[in-house]
């Protein structure tokens, strides 16, 4: 990745499910972000994204990739309580103007 970084381009890794991966790159000096989601909510968010097999992935929600992060939030830059769709985008301007153009201008 550090290869490919440009200043002026916000680089997004939406999916780290393991504590090395997670350190590895906040390591490399990259943000992260912890979302939270309850149990309701993934149930809702697997039938609708899975509709026929959501069951199976339900089941799967225990497996060391869905939890090894759990109980880690203090490892985390910031943590975002369970949001509603219609506020992702609010909270995505959030993570921007907190963590990265802040970050950015104590460079400058």
């Amino acid at each position: 990745m550090a290869q490919t970084q440009d200043p002026n381009t916000v680089y997004i890794c939406d999916d780290v499910r393991f504590r090395n991966e997670a350190q590895s790159l906040m390591n490399e000096g990259w943000k992260s972000v912890r979302l939270q989601v309850s149990e309701t909510e993934q149930k809702r968010r697997l039938q609708v994204t899975y509709h026929n097999s959501w069951e199976s992935h339900w089941r799967a929600r225990h497996e060391i990739s869905e939890v090894d992060l759990d109980g880690q939030d203090d490892m985390f830059d910031m943590v975002i309580p369970e949001i509603s769709v219609d506020d992702v985008q609010k909270y995505a301007t959030k993570i921007v103007d907190t963590l990265i153009l802040n970050s950015r201008e104590e460079l400058l």
